[in-house]
């Protein structure tokens, strides 16, 4: 696989089983990093992320229907210069949901700036788990470093996010924001993962994605 997809592999490198979250089991320990908050704020922007017009220039709403399942159908702004990737489903993770991310959508950019993707998962989980918990567990057992974590609201939709970073031999350390939120028995994640030194070229492509990611999209009618 291009080295490109790195992150793609990271973040499919731990299982978070649904027990887990609703039952509040603990995963082992992970290490964190308290980060100033105006710091984690400029690395997570929320704000000033380009006028309107900017944003028509740059973006397009990119609807996905993975696996050609409507009730997986999400838009997400996507950068004009980037394109989504093909991934396969696995039957086997698709049948065990509640054990793992699934992938649902790989978004690179075009020029093939190594390290640097967007993703989107899902996992099907109880009831009573919650965001707060998944963030909490999903880090330690892929063994990210916590950099630091922020809630928020977009679109009317409680998004609860973390940034993490994670040493690598191709890319050495790798930054990525992830963004947690719920829509009934799944909770979705939204990740943009770039290398540390690329990260801040990166992070309004990032933050636009994750505020205008949308699964409560209506699928367009065949």
């Amino acid at each position: 696989m291009h080295k490109m997809f790195l992150a793609f592999i990271l973040l499919c490198a731990a299982a978070v089983p649904a027990e887990a979250l609703a039952a509040g089991q603990e995963p082992k320990k992970s290490e964190s990093a308290k980060m100033d908050r105006a710091k984690l704020q400029s690395l997570l922007p929320t704000t000033n992320l380009g006028s309107t017009a900017d944003q028509v220039r740059d973006y397009v709403n990119t609807r996905i229907t993975p696996f050609g399942d409507p009730k997986q159908y999400f838009e997400i702004p996507v950068r004009k210069d980037w394109s989504t990737r093909p991934i396969e489903a696995d039957p086997k993770e698709l049948a065990n949901d509640d054990k793992g991310l699934v992938p649902l959508a790989l978004i690179t950019p075009n020029n093939e700036d190594e390290g640097v993707s967007l993703e989107v998962r899902y996992m099907r989980v109880p009831e009573r788990a919650t965001l707060e918990k998944f963030l909490e567990q999903y880090p330690k057992q892929a063994g990210f470093t916590v950099l630091g974590r922020q809630k928020g609201e977009y679109n009317g939709r409680i998004v609860e996010e973390a940034l993490l970073r994670m040493d690598t031999k191709d890319f050495g350390p790798m930054l990525t924001r992830l963004a947690a939120t719920r829509k009934g028995d799944r909770i979705l994640v939204v990740a943009g993962s770039a290398p540390e030194k690329k990260y801040e070229k990166m992070k309004n492509i990032f933050a636009v994605a994750i505020i205008g990611f949308n699964p409560d999209a209506s699928p367009p009618r065949r």
